[in-house]
């Protein structure tokens, strides 16, 4: 699978991070909830459909969110459009694409 290369901030020393342990933490450091989807109290999980690249990049797919869920849909790409250059997946010693389909869930706080 793709791996993110990250610098060890206390040794210096370049990591790598599993694609699916960065996805997470990269989720939670972009996640914005629209003002639209507050306002209209929407809420829901967005399923984007999307491949690493043999280059190491994200290109979209699908994105598939709740009922009137368009503006979580549109956040969610974004989320996904905004993630680092990665060291693509291989295999026989050649870069090859990977596609995933994760879920972003959108949930108010009570």
């Amino acid at each position: 699978l793709p791996v993110f290369k990250v610098k060890n901030s206390i040794s210096q020393q370049e990591e790598e991070i599993p694609f699916i342990d960065f996805f997470r933490k990269h989720v939670a450091n972009k996640f914005s909830y629209p003002s639209f989807a507050e306002d209209h109290e929407i809420e829901g999980t967005v399923i984007v459909q999307f491949l690493i690249n043999k280059e190491g990049n994200p290109e979209i797919m699908d994105a598939r969110g709740p009922e009137n869920g368009l503006v979580l849909e549109e956040e969610a790409v974004r989320i996904i459009k905004s993630m680092p250059t990665c060291v693509p997946a291989f295999c026989d010693d050649k870069p090859i694409k990977v596609s995933f389909a994760l879920p972003i869930k959108f949930q108010m706080e009570d």
